[in-house]
């Protein structure tokens, strides 16, 4: 996680997530603390407990989704929170390299329905995948299916915060005006997208030049 401290960004070690409540209210939890967005304020989140405990603790968060006023003040433990079999532990809204936005849930990709507002279902609806999600105007979840007949697709994010969909199961040629693969003498093979770097989960170049850009209606 990002944290930024008078202009200057540090990595700390923090367990940062989404989280929304049987009651479909959508709280920030770090280190097992639970936060809820100011109404006025969206950057700005405050303790959960603020009320009843008075806790200090706040959070403010960037545009980009960067901590970058992090209190850690708390007067009580952590709340017990479990799990739902299908409950919404993280989600995020992305951007791709084509100018779409999607939203992510637990690694799966959704794009918004034109017809219905604030419903998002499936980016493999197509396959006749059935999982959806719905928000309110508020944006909290009000409503969702998370049972997928797939799994989940592979992003990689670029220097500029953009995304990138990658496969293992197409012509590699249609990543080649992208950069392509490189094969150092050391290490892992890695490929080139928009002058960001990615290294290849494969064991060997053979396998990772099977991993390519998808096109444009897959993304």
């Amino acid at each position: 996680m990002l944290l930024m401290v008078n202009g200057f960004t540090f990595w700390q070690s923090m367990s940062v997530q989404f989280i929304v409540t049987d009651k479909g209210r959508t709280l920030l939890m770090v280190n097992g603390f639970t936060f809820w967005q100011h109404n006025k304020c969206k950057n700005n989140y405050y303790c959960s407990r603020k009320s009843y405990h008075g806790c200090k603790s706040s959070v403010t968060m960037n545009s980009e989704g960067d901590i970058v006023c992090l209190r850690e003040e708390h007067n009580h433990s952590p709340p017990a929170y479990k799990q739902d079999k299908t409950g919404i532990t993280n989600f995020k809204f992305i951007q791709t390299i084509r100018g779409k936005t999607l939203l992510m849930v637990n690694g799966y990709t959704y794009t918004e329905n034109n017809r219905a507002k604030n419903t998002f279902y499936c980016s493999r609806k197509y396959k006749s995948c059935k999982s959806s999600v719905k928000f309110d105007d508020q944006g909290r979840i009000t409503g969702f299916r998370l049972d997928h007949n797939h799994s989940p697709p592979i992003y990689r994010s670029t220097q500029n915060g953009l995304y990138v969909k990658c496969s293992t199961d197409q012509n590699p040629s249609m990543y080649a005006a992208f950069g392509g693969f490189r094969q150092p003498e050391k290490g892992r093979p890695f490929f080139i997208i928009l002058n960001d770097t990615f290294e290849t989960q494969q064991q060997n170049a053979a396998d990772a030049q099977k991993l390519h850009i998808l096109p444009e209606e897959y993304i």
